[in-house]
């Protein structure tokens, strides 16, 4: 099989001065331009003109450049805002690429004496760019085993209890949403195990479509900055309920306790305070939900029963 990468490419000098990267540094600092040049090696080395960005891509550049992966995505989902990155083909496949990375990888690939090889469905180039391609061989995007692993990566828990044709509209439709605001993984799960979250009085609705009305804007509301914490909020407040909780008490504590916008340094206190007396949390915890606000700082409250 033909080399589809390469051990190294070209960089333009003036890039610095592209109004896009700009914009990226000024909206992301560093980190961001950072993320990008991350993105653009690997299309690179492992494509030649593109990369399929998925999960386990984002975490490996969380873990590269030690920053949280909401970050990563909320990067990327800028990136395409300002036309680095081609909006539509990441939206509909996850697939980060643009009119400029494919034009490199042309002349790339002439520089090298080797045949284009771009999938035609993500093309962005006009056929005199690409005469030089292999028309004979078509090359497809995903293999079968990459189709498998996609499949896999999609697959979301079932709801303990079967919903309706109805309900499972709404849930497949909410999920659809949440994926356009790059809801993290760990978010994702924790909204579709509230109660009655997708149904059409549900407040997320509202909050799904301010965060997406601020990205046509300033990109200022976020599902991390803006919207997780209005539904914690809600649930704090009883106006949302969670289904279920896990069957480890450990592992409940623990999430109700983030659930109520406890900080992770009271949590962990907490969490030595109790020594497996997940009772006493637990009846601390009912009363902060029972007076629907009027404890405001509920982890130093729940503290004061433990000591």
């Amino acid at each position: 099989m033909a080399k589809l990468g390469f051990p190294y490419y070209s960089a333009d000098t003036d890039r610095f001065q592209d109004i896009k990267i700009k914009r990226l540094k000024k909206e992301f600092s560093c980190t961001g331009y950072a993320v990008y040049q991350y993105i653009l090696n690997e299309i690179y080395r492992v494509k030649g003109c593109y990369v399929h960005c998925d999960e386990n891509m984002i975490f490996d550049i969380s873990e590269y450049w030690g920053i949280k992966e909401t970050l990563v995505k909320e990067i990327i989902n800028y990136c395409c805002y300002v036309g680095l990155f081609n909006k539509e083909l990441y939206k509909n496949g996850s697939i980060l690429t643009s009119l400029s990375i494919q034009s490199r990888y042309t002349n790339m690939c002439k520089l090298t004496k080797r045949k284009t090889r771009i999938p035609e469905e993500i093309n962005l180039l006009s056929e005199e760019s690409t005469e030089n391609s292999d028309k004979s061989e078509k090359t497809p995007i995903f293999s079968d085993k990459e189709n498998k692993n996609r499949i896999e990566q999609n697959k979301e828990n079932p709801p303990s209890i079967p919903p309706s044709d109805e309900e499972e509209s709404s849930i497949s439709l909410l999920k659809e949403e949440l994926k356009t605001i790059s809801c993290c993984k760990e978010d994702f799960n924790y909204i579709l195990n509230i109660h009655a979250i997708a149904e059409p009085q549900s407040p997320i609705w509202k909050l799904i479509e301010e965060v997406k009305e601020s990205r046509k804007i300033d990109f200022r509301l976020t599902a991390d900055s803006y919207l997780i914490p209005s539904i914690r909020s809600l649930v704090k407040a009883g106006k949302l309920t969670i289904k279920q909780l896990p069957d480890n008490p450990l592992d409940a504590m623990m999430m109700q306790l983030r659930n109520l916008s406890i900080s992770e340094k009271d949590i962990e206190i907490i969490s030595n305070l109790a020594m497996g007396n997940y009772k006493a949390v637990f009846t601390a915890m009912q009363e902060v939900t029972a007076s629907k606000g009027a404890i405001r700082i509920p982890g130093k409250f729940i503290i004061s029963k433990l000591k």
